[in-house]
Protein backbone atom coordinates (compact mmCIF):
# COMPACT_ATOMS: atom_id res chain seq x y z
CA UNK A 1 0.00 0.00 0.00
CA UNK A 2 2.38 2.38 1.07
CA UNK A 3 5.85 0.54 0.06
CA UNK A 4 5.66 0.53 -4.00
CA UNK A 5 8.67 2.96 -4.80
CA UNK A 6 10.69 0.41 -3.50
CA UNK A 7 9.93 -1.86 -5.95
CA UNK A 8 10.37 0.92 -8.85
CA UNK A 9 13.63 1.80 -6.99
CA UNK A 10 15.06 -2.05 -7.55
CA UNK A 11 14.35 -2.37 -11.00
CA UNK A 12 16.06 1.50 -11.50
CA UNK A 13 18.71 0.13 -9.32
CA UNK A 14 19.17 -2.84 -11.42
CA UNK A 15 17.98 -0.98 -14.68
CA UNK A 16 20.84 2.07 -14.04
CA UNK A 17 23.78 -0.67 -13.26
CA UNK A 18 23.09 -2.66 -16.39
CA UNK A 19 23.29 0.64 -18.73
CA UNK A 20 26.78 1.58 -16.73
CA UNK A 21 27.61 -1.47 -17.17
CA UNK A 22 27.45 -1.80 -20.67
CA UNK A 23 26.73 0.40 -22.52
CA UNK A 24 28.51 2.97 -21.26
CA UNK A 25 30.45 5.22 -23.86
CA UNK A 26 30.21 9.26 -24.94
CA UNK A 27 26.58 9.56 -24.61
CA UNK A 28 26.60 9.25 -20.39
CA UNK A 29 28.14 12.17 -19.73
CA UNK A 30 26.52 14.16 -22.61
CA UNK A 31 23.28 13.18 -20.80
CA UNK A 32 24.43 14.15 -17.25
CA UNK A 33 25.67 17.33 -18.76
CA UNK A 34 22.04 18.09 -20.66
CA UNK A 35 20.06 17.48 -17.23
CA UNK A 36 22.56 19.47 -15.41
CA UNK A 37 22.35 22.49 -17.67
CA UNK A 38 18.05 21.77 -17.29
CA UNK A 39 18.54 22.09 -13.17
CA UNK A 40 20.15 25.50 -13.28
CA UNK A 41 18.66 27.21 -16.07
CA UNK A 42 15.09 29.42 -15.52
CA UNK A 43 13.59 27.44 -18.14
CA UNK A 44 14.79 23.83 -17.41
CA UNK A 45 11.96 23.02 -14.73
CA UNK A 46 9.69 23.97 -17.52
CA UNK A 47 11.45 21.14 -20.04
CA UNK A 48 11.90 18.99 -17.19
CA UNK A 49 7.99 19.22 -16.04
CA UNK A 50 7.21 17.82 -19.55
CA UNK A 51 7.83 13.89 -19.08
CA UNK A 52 5.73 14.67 -16.11
CA UNK A 53 2.95 15.89 -17.77
CA UNK A 54 3.09 13.16 -20.64
CA UNK A 55 2.96 10.59 -17.41
CA UNK A 56 -0.44 12.09 -15.98
CA UNK A 57 -2.98 12.93 -19.15
CA UNK A 58 -3.78 9.52 -18.82
CA UNK A 59 -5.48 10.06 -15.80
CA UNK A 60 -8.97 11.98 -14.62
CA UNK A 61 -7.25 14.53 -12.58
CA UNK A 62 -3.82 14.06 -14.09
CA UNK A 63 -1.82 13.40 -11.01
CA UNK A 64 -0.14 9.47 -11.60
CA UNK A 65 -1.26 7.02 -8.93
CA UNK A 66 0.55 3.70 -8.41
CA UNK A 67 -1.10 0.86 -9.29
CA UNK A 68 0.45 -1.61 -7.49
CA UNK A 69 0.91 -3.72 -10.64
CA UNK A 70 3.96 -6.80 -10.33
CA UNK A 71 5.28 -4.89 -14.07
CA UNK A 72 4.47 -1.41 -13.21
CA UNK A 73 2.74 0.72 -15.95
CA UNK A 74 4.85 2.98 -18.33
CA UNK A 75 4.03 6.23 -16.69
CA UNK A 76 4.65 5.16 -13.30
CA UNK A 77 8.32 4.68 -15.47
CA UNK A 78 7.99 7.61 -17.10
CA UNK A 79 7.35 10.13 -13.74
CA UNK A 80 9.54 8.15 -11.18
CA UNK A 81 12.22 7.54 -13.84
CA UNK A 82 12.48 11.17 -14.30
CA UNK A 83 13.73 12.14 -10.77
CA UNK A 84 15.51 8.88 -10.52
CA UNK A 85 17.55 9.81 -13.67
CA UNK A 86 18.00 13.46 -12.30
CA UNK A 87 19.61 12.06 -9.19
CA UNK A 88 21.84 10.52 -10.84
CA UNK A 89 23.06 13.39 -12.60
CA UNK A 90 22.66 15.44 -9.63
CA UNK A 91 25.41 13.34 -7.65
CA UNK A 92 27.96 13.48 -10.56
CA UNK A 93 27.06 17.43 -10.72
CA UNK A 94 26.75 18.05 -7.35
CA UNK A 95 29.14 20.54 -7.31
CA UNK A 96 28.03 23.05 -9.35
CA UNK A 97 24.06 22.19 -8.82
CA UNK A 98 24.77 21.89 -4.56
CA UNK A 99 26.28 25.23 -5.04
CA UNK A 100 23.26 27.13 -6.80
CA UNK A 101 20.68 25.46 -4.79
CA UNK A 102 21.88 26.30 -1.56
CA UNK A 103 22.52 30.25 -2.99
CA UNK A 104 19.09 30.47 -4.53
CA UNK A 105 16.29 28.35 -2.67
CA UNK A 106 14.14 30.66 -1.54
CA UNK A 107 14.02 32.20 -5.35
CA UNK A 108 13.40 28.36 -6.18
CA UNK A 109 10.74 28.21 -3.33
CA UNK A 110 8.97 31.16 -4.60
CA UNK A 111 8.96 30.66 -7.67
CA UNK A 112 7.29 26.57 -6.43
CA UNK A 113 4.51 28.15 -4.50
CA UNK A 114 3.29 29.91 -8.27
CA UNK A 115 2.47 26.23 -9.66
CA UNK A 116 1.25 24.86 -6.11
CA UNK A 117 -1.18 28.23 -5.66
CA UNK A 118 -2.87 27.59 -8.98
CA UNK A 119 -3.18 23.45 -8.95
CA UNK A 120 -6.04 23.39 -6.37
CA UNK A 121 -7.98 26.06 -8.53
CA UNK A 122 -7.62 24.10 -11.79
CA UNK A 123 -7.99 21.13 -10.55
CA UNK A 124 -11.29 22.23 -8.58
CA UNK A 125 -12.47 23.77 -11.89
CA UNK A 126 -11.47 20.30 -13.91
CA UNK A 127 -8.96 21.54 -16.24
CA UNK A 128 -7.56 19.42 -18.73
CA UNK A 129 -5.59 16.59 -16.91
CA UNK A 130 -2.45 18.23 -19.26
CA UNK A 131 -2.71 21.39 -17.29
CA UNK A 132 -2.84 19.65 -13.85
CA UNK A 133 0.05 17.49 -14.31
CA UNK A 134 2.26 20.12 -16.00
CA UNK A 135 1.51 22.53 -12.79
CA UNK A 136 1.78 19.96 -10.45
CA UNK A 137 5.21 18.83 -12.08
CA UNK A 138 6.68 22.04 -12.35
CA UNK A 139 6.02 22.77 -8.64
CA UNK A 140 7.29 19.07 -7.85
CA UNK A 141 10.80 20.16 -9.56
CA UNK A 142 11.38 23.72 -7.96
CA UNK A 143 10.18 22.76 -4.25
CA UNK A 144 12.72 19.94 -4.62
CA UNK A 145 15.35 22.25 -5.61
CA UNK A 146 14.41 24.50 -3.21
CA UNK A 147 14.37 21.84 -0.10
CA UNK A 148 17.79 20.66 -0.87
CA UNK A 149 19.17 23.90 -1.13
CA UNK A 150 17.45 24.31 2.46
CA UNK A 151 18.62 21.41 3.56
CA UNK A 152 22.30 22.20 2.53
CA UNK A 153 22.24 25.43 4.58
CA UNK A 154 20.70 24.59 7.91
CA UNK A 155 21.77 21.02 7.95
CA UNK A 156 25.42 21.63 7.00
CA UNK A 157 26.83 20.10 10.51
CA UNK A 158 26.63 17.18 12.12
CA UNK A 159 23.58 16.43 14.89
CA UNK A 160 23.47 13.72 16.97
CA UNK A 161 19.43 13.63 16.87
CA UNK A 162 19.46 14.53 13.51
CA UNK A 163 21.59 11.70 12.80
CA UNK A 164 19.31 9.12 15.03
CA UNK A 165 16.33 9.87 13.03
CA UNK A 166 17.54 9.52 10.23
CA UNK A 167 19.03 5.91 10.84
CA UNK A 168 15.26 5.31 12.39
CA UNK A 169 13.64 6.40 9.23
CA UNK A 170 13.66 3.16 6.98
CA UNK A 171 12.09 1.36 10.00
CA UNK A 172 9.65 4.49 10.85
CA UNK A 173 8.43 4.11 7.26
CA UNK A 174 7.86 0.64 7.10
CA UNK A 175 5.81 0.18 10.55
CA UNK A 176 4.76 3.93 10.39
CA UNK A 177 0.97 2.71 8.54
CA UNK A 178 -0.75 0.06 10.86
CA UNK A 179 0.22 2.35 13.54
CA UNK A 180 -1.47 5.58 11.91
CA UNK A 181 -4.35 3.51 10.95
CA UNK A 182 -4.79 2.28 14.29
CA UNK A 183 -4.22 5.22 16.97
CA UNK A 184 -6.82 6.79 14.05
CA UNK A 185 -9.75 4.54 14.93
CA UNK A 186 -9.21 4.38 18.58
CA UNK A 187 -9.71 8.10 17.88
CA UNK A 188 -12.15 8.07 15.68
CA UNK A 189 -15.24 7.99 18.54
CA UNK A 190 -13.92 10.39 20.69
CA UNK A 191 -15.26 13.86 20.75
CA UNK A 192 -11.82 15.89 19.93
CA UNK A 193 -11.30 18.70 17.25
CA UNK A 194 -9.78 17.55 14.52
CA UNK A 195 -6.49 19.02 14.82
CA UNK A 196 -6.04 17.45 18.42
CA UNK A 197 -6.58 14.06 16.80
CA UNK A 198 -4.14 14.27 14.55
CA UNK A 199 -1.56 15.59 16.91
CA UNK A 200 -2.45 12.90 19.08
CA UNK A 201 -1.98 10.55 16.08
CA UNK A 202 0.68 11.77 14.96
CA UNK A 203 2.99 12.24 18.35
CA UNK A 204 1.49 8.12 19.46
CA UNK A 205 2.88 7.03 16.04
CA UNK A 206 5.60 8.42 16.07
CA UNK A 207 6.72 7.28 19.87
CA UNK A 208 5.96 3.87 19.39
CA UNK A 209 8.08 3.98 15.79
CA UNK A 210 11.25 5.06 17.78
CA UNK A 211 10.79 2.89 21.12
CA UNK A 212 10.59 -0.22 18.75
CA UNK A 213 13.75 0.59 16.60
CA UNK A 214 15.71 1.55 20.02
CA UNK A 215 14.50 -1.94 21.36
CA UNK A 216 14.54 -4.42 18.58
CA UNK A 217 15.88 -2.84 15.22
CA UNK A 218 19.02 -0.21 16.21
CA UNK A 219 21.08 -3.02 17.79
CA UNK A 220 19.93 -6.37 15.78
CA UNK A 221 20.20 -7.90 12.58
CA UNK A 222 17.17 -5.83 11.40
CA UNK A 223 19.23 -2.68 11.78
CA UNK A 224 21.97 -3.99 9.51
CA UNK A 225 19.36 -5.37 7.08
CA UNK A 226 17.75 -1.47 6.89
CA UNK A 227 21.09 0.58 7.13
CA UNK A 228 23.95 -1.89 6.38
CA UNK A 229 25.73 -1.58 9.31
CA UNK A 230 25.19 -2.65 13.15
CA UNK A 231 25.04 0.16 15.74
CA UNK A 232 27.38 -0.34 19.19
CA UNK A 233 25.59 0.05 21.99
CA UNK A 234 27.38 2.73 24.22
CA UNK A 235 28.05 1.53 27.91
CA UNK A 236 28.60 4.19 30.06
CA UNK A 237 31.88 3.78 32.52
CA UNK A 238 31.91 3.96 35.86
CA UNK A 239 32.67 7.13 37.48
CA UNK A 240 35.98 5.41 39.57
CA UNK A 241 36.94 4.19 36.49
CA UNK A 242 36.95 7.23 34.76
CA UNK A 243 38.72 9.36 37.45
CA UNK A 244 41.31 6.77 37.16
CA UNK A 245 41.76 6.99 33.52
CA UNK A 246 42.26 10.85 34.22
CA UNK A 247 44.56 10.30 36.56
Amino acid sequence: MHMWFLWLLLWFSLLSAAVLRWFDGPWLPRAAAMLRRLGTTAWGPLLLALPLTLAGIGYPDGLLRPNGAFVPLVAEWLHNGMFFVFGLALFVHQQPLFKLYRRRWKAFAFAGLVPFLVVGPILEAHAPAAAIAFTYGLCSWLWSFALIGLALRVLDRHSRWLAYLADSSYWVYLVHMPLMIGFGALLYGMVLPAGVKMTINIAGTTLVCLITYQLFVRFSWIGVLLNGKRQVRQVPQPRRAVRNVME
